[in-house]
């Protein structure tokens, strides 16, 4: 984890100078050999990689529930016994779950903190709901600072991480279509989970990260998929 209390010491003048966006998806897109998307005036990320990161940062209290509901062994790739406090010696205990939920705590606190100290505001309680609309709170804030890239970066990791742990069954993964965001030319891919063939785990898209659903959504993004098909004299 980069600490961000010495990110924060950097002002956030620079960013009405920069051009290049500095955020995970388009990070993603520069490693793959393709150029990255232009800033949004006056910040440091383009609209996907805000998008992204507001998404993402919102899901961080729910994937944090996930993994806690792994705490008792879930996960059977992750069984390790535990040989002091929680459950008894011998008993299975997932040390990536725990892992994952205590990094989440540790860097939203982290970044919170510094952008308490910072703005002059008071910090908020040091727990991840609290934290997480603290930090959407002030996104803007810190889209426009030198550590943008940073903080989108350590967002993207916290929620690979705890969809990893939070849902390791092997699974499939079957075409969808299209995307269904406006000017997007990617196609979309559930996962499916063998315990739940009707409802997929995640969608996401081949050309952009940050069009991604979670199952819970599914039926949102059907319709919008729909309509999107009607418009475009599709079925």
């Amino acid at each position: 984890m980069r600490s961000p209390t010495g990110a924060g010491t950097r002002t956030a003048t620079a960013a009405t100078t920069v051009t290049r966006c500095v955020g995970a998806t388009c990070a993603g897109r520069r490693a793959a050999g393709e150029a990255g998307r232009t800033a949004n005036a006056g910040l440091r990320l383009c609209q996907a990689c805000l998008d992204r990161l507001s998404t993402e940062l919102r899901r961080l209290p729910e994937l944090y529930e996930a993994c806690g509901r792994r705490l008792d062994g879930g996960a059977q790739d992750a069984l390790r016994p535990r040989t002091s406090g929680g459950p008894l010696r011998g008993m299975p205990f997932n040390v990536q779950a725990a892992e994952a939920r205590t990094e989440i705590l540790t860097v939203l606190g982290s970044w919170a903190g510094a952008v308490a100290e910072k703005r002059g505001v008071a910090a908020p309680r040091r727990e991840v709901l609290p934290l997480r609309v603290f930090l959407g709170r002030h996104l803007a804030w810190l889209a426009a600072h030198d550590a943008a890239g940073d903080f989108c970066g350590e967002v993207a990791r916290l929620a690979r991480r705890a969809r990893r742990v939070a849902d390791p069954e092997v699974r499939r993964r079957l075409p969808i279509g299209g995307c269904a965001e406006p000017d997007c030319s990617g196609s979309l891919t559930a996962v499916v989970g063998p315990g739940q063939p009707r409802t997929p785990a995640v969608i996401s898209c081949d050309r952009d990260p940050g069009h991604r659903w979670l199952g819970h959504e599914w039926l949102q993004l059907s319709d919008r998929l729909r309509g999107t098909a009607s418009a475009g004299g599709g079925p």
